[in-house]
């Protein structure tokens, strides 16, 4: 599991790509996009030791999300542009430490070819008091049908090596 496991709960690709369907299949128009805002929980999650960290692990997500809706001439959806703020709290229970991370990203799918590239300040982890612990920027290309990673900058993704060491703890596997 990495880093994008909230983004993934948040805004996987294939479910996102039916709730889009699904919401915009009425709405559906060559001569513009069609947009919506959403706000996304909260969710609370929480895990034994073990689980995913060393330590009994708390994390709290909230955020925000944009979404236009392109369609071709028949009205058939063919393209996502998605926007989402988030903000997470990152907790080691059993050591009281507590990390806050914003998400910033901006999230294209091609309905046709199933690609999605997400590109932006994508996280920032901070102390409690503000201070920068870790930053990710980049860029990532997957394919939102196999999984398939096509492109991915260094520092784009954080994963549970990097939140559990930072937390003051270590991975569970």
């Amino acid at each position: 599991m990495n880093k994008w496991s909230v983004v993934i709960r948040l805004t996987s690709g294939s479910v996102l790509v039916a709730v889009i369907v699904a919401v915009f299949a009425v709405a559906a128009s060559a001569a513009a996009p069609t947009h919506f805002r959403q706000t996304l929980g909260p969710f609370v999650f929480d895990f034994a030791a073990g689980t995913f960290c060393d330590f009994t692990y708390h994390e709290e997500v909230i955020g925000t999300q944009n979404i236009e809706a392109f369609f071709d001439t028949q009205g058939k959806l063919i393209d996502l542009h998605e926007q989402v703020d988030a903000s997470i709290i990152h907790q080691n229970v059993d050591a009281s430490l507590t990390l806050n991370e914003t998400i910033h990203y901006v999230f294209d799918v091609d309905v046709i070819t199933g690609e999605i590239t997400v590109r932006g300040q994508n996280w920032q982890l901070r102390t409690e008091d503000g201070r920068v612990v870790l930053v990710g920027a980049g860029r990532t290309i997957e394919n939102v049908f196999t999984g398939e990673i096509f492109t991915e900058t260094p520092n784009a993704k954080a994963d549970l090596l990097t939140i559990c060491t930072a937390l003051d703890g270590a991975p569970a596997f």
